[in-house]
């Protein structure tokens, strides 16, 4: 540590190369600190006020109450069942899918590469309500609507742009001298992917997956629009028949918040148990040598 001419002690970071990584004095952390506990308690309110009102009526037996009864002919936890099939297949095909391509316009060189991959990457800014009605009339073409895949193939084309720029700046920020070595011993593309690549690509593939799983449980608009069957909605659609099942006073109320929480608990889990992959897989592809 050091001090500047007026006293502040002054942090400094060393990055892996020997480097000043940056410099911070004690009082910009203690604001940044400030800052950030700011913005959790805005963050927390919601989530505060929400258990609180969950709790209305008859305490903790408002959960078992939603758990044990039957929300419009069916079980609560066959709704948690539909999410989790729908976001499983979801996340797999998009981290599939994006790990593949990712990889082919990282390493492989081919005609249009650039302009291709261009394409692709225009596909974030197109808005997901301009692809609706195409979709619609795409899934009744092909008689998919009101099936699982109504959903998972919607959800799959909305996030894999996103998908497969992630994995071509994290395959980018791998050497490439390790895909001319396995060549001279004889490795074709498709070993080289999983065999070397593959492996070393894991956090962002996690990372990929989790995001992609968190997405498909929060998502109420696609099921709403492609899914008409009761037995297929998903957890999301569960709130809509809790909202005609309760009522909006006294112990129901509590009833409806508590399915709430219970419905928003798998993606906090879900992010609780890989937010390290998180963390890394934001910066993937951010530094390269």
């Amino acid at each position: 540590m050091n001090k500047r001419p007026g006293g502040d002690r002054l942090e400094r970071r060393i990055d892996a190369r020997g480097g000043d990584l940056f410099v911070i004095s004690q009082r910009q952390r203690r604001l940044m600190l400030a800052l950030l506990v700011a913005l959790a308690m805005v963050w927390l309110l919601p989530l505060y006020s929400l258990l609180t009102a969950s709790l209305v009526g008859g305490g903790l037996s408002n959960y078992t109450y939603v758990l044990a009864n039957p929300v419009n002919g069916m079980p609560f936890w066959r709704y948690f069942a539909n999410s989790a099939l729908i976001g499983g297949c979801a996340a797999a095909l998009v981290v599939a899918v994006s790990a593949m391509a990712g990889f082919a316009f990282s390493k492989i060189e081919f005609a249009g590469r650039e302009w291709v991959f261009n394409l692709v990457v225009m596909c974030l800014a197109v808005s997901a309500a301009v692809i609706y009605v195409p979709m619609f009339y795409v899934l009744k073409t092909l008689h998919l609507y009101n099936t699982y895949l109504a959903v998972i193939l919607p959800q799959v084309t909305l996030t894999l742009p996103f998908g497969v720029l992630l994995m071509k700046n994290y395959f980018d920020a791998l050497p490439t001298s390790l895909m001319e070595s396995a060549s001279i011993d004889g490795a074709n593309p498709w070993q080289i992917f999983h065999d070397i690549y593959l492996p070393m690509a894991r956090p962002a593939l996690i990372n990929l997956g989790v995001l992609q799983l968190m997405w498909s449980f929060q998502d109420f608009f696609l099921p709403l629009v492609f899914l008409t069957d009761k037995t297929l909605y998903p957890a999301t659609i569960a709130i809509s028949v809790f909202k005609g099942m309760f009522g909006a006073v006294g112990s129901e109320l509590g009833y409806f918040n508590a399915a709430l929480v219970i419905i928003g608990l798998p993606s906090v889990v879900i992010f609780i148990v890989a937010e390290r992959f998180i963390s890394r897989g934001i910066t993937a592809g951010a530094l390269k040598e």
